[in-house]
């Protein structure tokens, strides 16, 4: 697909999505940018419902799915809370399956129970979830909704789309976008929506230590996979592989680059994040905000807009996380230079 039909398509989704959407202005944080060396504009996507940004992608792939006996979507958790929000409120929600990591945060699990939908569980490393999807759809002749698709990417595109007519509002040019990854699937949206900011962003994306595959990947050229024997916080951003397209449309970009971070760092801008704007997010939804503070020197003096992408989270595992918030979190000395204009 070329870049004119694919800005045609995040267009057009835009249209399909707006009504199930909670916008909310780019925030101006003074003290997270004193503290992270640059200019820090925090991007809320927990507004949405069901508290992440995972409503965009999975709301413009239900439009696939129109005239499908059912759905099959399977999920760290988050996107499976948008699917299950939004087939409530569509009447689908008992033809809607989930296939879920057995580890997955029971506050995720019980929030998609509650919505009457069904989970079939997984291990997150040892298990395809996209193998169990496919043969769980055919078996009950049901349709796979997919990060790995182009309507799940085109809907996270609208990020990049709504985000560039912010900016131009507030007459801002950002030198970067931040935002956390899994599968790859917002980070190549967000690499597609470039074409409608005035000045392009570098595309930056955030994976904890450990469940970095994605980086790796690009580095390599190929497909890596995370080891099981890592763990993290980011229980959203804990998978075996990442999708092959959202890989595809990144490999080969110049204005891409991803960054590692540690569990003590997101927990340490979840703390600041709270303090500071009130903001209750889990720990994968700061990656972002984490990757930046053990990476300043290469932010130093930008301008970076960074996402906040869930707060699926409960008071108490937030307060337990960030109890030691204040602890000092190591700064990284990196040698590839710092971030400059896209090309």
């Amino acid at each position: 697909m070329s870049q004119d039909d694919h800005e045609n398509n995040i267009l057009i989704t835009q249209s399909v999505i707006q009504g199930d959407i909670i916008d909310r202005p780019l925030l101006d944080s003074p003290n997270i940018s004193a503290l992270l060396g640059c200019r820090v504009l925090i991007d809320d996507q927990t507004a949405h419902h069901p508290g992440s940004f995972k409503v965009c992608g999975v709301r413009a792939a239900f439009e696939e799915a129109v005239g499908a006996t059912g759905i099959v979507i399977p999920s760290s958790g988050n996107a499976a809370l948008a699917a299950a929000w939004l087939a409530v409120s569509e009447g689908r929600n008992n033809s809607l399956i989930v296939v879920m990591p057995s580890d997955a945060p029971e506050v995720k699990r019980q929030r998609v129970k509650e919505c009457g939908v069904r989970i079939i569980e997984y291990d997150r490393y040892n298990d395809d979830r996209n193998a169990i999807a496919e043969k769980t759809a055919k078996k009950h002749g049901f349709h796979v909704l997919s990060a790995n698709n182009l309507p799940f990417i085109h809907g996270n595109a609208t990020m990049g789309y709504r985000m560039s007519r912010k900016l131009n509002e507030m007459q801002v040019h950002a030198d970067a976008i931040m935002t956390s990854s899994c599968t790859g699937s917002g980070a190549a949206g967000l690499a597609l929506a470039t074409c409608f900011f005035e000045k392009k962003p570098l595309i930056c994306f955030a994976q904890p230590e450990g469940s970095d595959a994605l980086v790796r990947s690009l580095s390599a050229g190929e497909l890596k996979d995370n080891s099981s024997e890592t763990d993290t916080i980011c229980n959203a951003l804990k998978i075996r592989r990442p999708y092959t397209l959202p890989f595809e449309i990144l490999k080969d970009r110049e204005d891409v680059r991803g960054f590692t971070f540690t569990d003590d760092a997101a927990a340490m801008m979840m703390g600041m994040l709270f303090k500071n704007h009130q903001l209750m997010a889990e720990a994968s939804g700061v990656g972002g905000l984490a990757a930046i503070y053990e990476n300043k020197d290469l932010f130093r003096d930008k301008t970076v807009v960074v996402e906040v992408t869930g707060k699926n989270i409960t008071p108490e595992t937030f307060f337990q996380l960030t109890r030691g918030a204040n602890r000092v979190v190591r700064i990284r000395h990196c040698d590839s230079g710092p971030i400059r204009e896209a090309a």
